[in-house]
């Protein structure tokens, strides 16, 4: 798992692709514009990772990731981008690659989220 909170963090960071930085890097810009942004106040990007663990997820998100009320889902090429909300003001925006690995319990979730019928 990859927590992304601003352009020195991203900087530094190797991604499994070019797509899924890129949509990353989107990502955090439209955070940074943002008035007064604070990551620690306002929350940041979530890169989620084959090699994550259910208690990583848990103790990030207070629940595994099937279980997350997202605000919203969509896919954009291949990569699933979500908004969960903690309370009025923080959140997580989180990045999914659709790849192999993705439990399809978690794929029918998001799919389902971002408004696809089967």
């Amino acid at each position: 798992m990859k927590l992304v909170k601003s352009q020195e963090v991203l900087a530094d960071m190797v991604f499994v692709s070019d797509l899924l930085q890129c949509v990353v890097e989107q990502e955090l810009k439209t955070l940074l514009k943002l008035p007064n942004y604070c990551p620690d106040n306002d929350g940041y990007v979530v890169v989620i990772e084959s090699s994550d663990t259910g208690e990583e997820h848990r103790k990030l998100f207070g629940c595994l990731l099937d279980e997350i009320l997202w605000e919203g889902v969509r896919l954009e090429a291949g990569v699933w981008i979500g908004v969960m909300l903690t309370n009025n003001q923080f959140g997580f925006t989180v990045i999914i690659s659709d790849e192999a690995w993705l439990p399809v319990k978690l794929r029918t979730q998001l799919a389902t989220e971002a408004g696809f019928r089967e």
